[in-house]
């Protein structure tokens, strides 16, 4: 008896089935892979159709991983770009070139000045106060400044040439109080050279002293001051005869408005000698002239 034939399709005896066209199932792990060393079960005729989709899909990923390379290199060298701008400094504006400025004129020699005005050189300081207060720095500072004004006042009156000449100017009577200054100008001869200054050739001082006397309150402060004058000079005159001038006087200075001015002259006395010039007989001098005056 033949035995019963397995269940399946029929056979064909004419075809021949290899065992490699029927590969045995895979292991296939938790993940969805197959094990290392596995190769996938390919049914027969379906082999070179699986290796094409394979290789397109290979192809598309090596595609994508290209053009992701691409812009990975592009957006480098952005930045790169960004961060060279930012860090590069501005550039340097440099200024036009300006035309040249012409050469300054030269600057016109001025006259030499004048000679240094005459001074007092020579005050002497002395004070006496009300109390036992003593300022002595208060009192040789009101000294020298009434010295300051007694130079200016006797270079234009005795050492000016322009007096000479003209006489004495308005202005040298501010040196006096307001209600003293037009009683000064009526004894203008004992502050000056008098008649006897347009006839001068030259006048030289020969000597020049003040004693300052300053009277202080109980704090201190200067509230007047006498001054003792002491002025000589020599000089020549037009006709060749020599000048002697002595110059004494006494004044009262008194603070006002922040200056001092004069109060008071008791005494004032200005003398001039007119010596002859020198010849063989060797006359004598002519008898000095002097022009005292006072002030009450």
């Amino acid at each position: 008896m033949r035995p019963a034939s397995p269940a399946g399709p029929p056979v064909d005896d004419g075809v021949s089935v290899g065992l490699s066209d029927y590969a045995a199932p895979a292991t296939v792990l938790d993940d969805g892979s197959l094990p290392m060393g596995t190769a996938a079960a390919t049914p027969y005729g379906h082999g070179d159709a699986q290796r094409s989709q394979a290789g397109g899909g290979r192809r598309w990923r090596l595609s994508r991983l290209g053009l992701g390379a691409v812009l990975a290199a592009l957006l480098t060298v952005a930045i790169v770009a960004l961060a060279n701008r930012k860090e590069s400094p501005p550039p340097i504006a440099r200024p036009s070139p300006q035309p040249t400025a012409p050469a300054p004129e030269p600057t016109p020699t001025s006259p030499p000045p004048p000679p240094p005005a005459f001074s007092f050189e020579d005050v002497t300081v002395r004070t006496t106060a009300v109390s036992s207060v003593k300022n002595h720095d208060a009192a040789v500072a009101a000294a020298q400044s009434v010295a300051t004004s007694l130079s200016g006042f006797y270079d234009r009156a005795f050492l000016e040439q322009q007096t000479w000449s003209a006489g004495p100017p308005d202005d040298l009577w501010d040196v006096f109080s307001e209600s003293l200054r037009t009683r000064a100008r009526s004894d203008a001869a004992s502050f000056s050279l008098g008649s006897a200054g347009p006839s001068i050739r030259t006048l030289e001082v020969s000597t020049a002293t003040i004693t300052a006397t300053v009277l202080l309150d109980s704090g201190g402060h200067p509230t007047a001051l006498l001054a003792d004058v002491r002025f000589e000079a020599i000089g020549e005159l037009e006709d060749g005869r020599g000048l002697d001038l002595t110059n004494r006087a006494t004044y009262l200075f008194r603070p006002s408005g922040g200056s001092w001015l004069i109060a008071g002259y008791p005494d004032v006395r200005t003398d001039l000698k007119r010596m002859p010039a020198p010849s063989p007989s060797g006359a004598q001098s002519e008898s000095p002239q002097a022009s005292p005056a006072s002030s009450p």
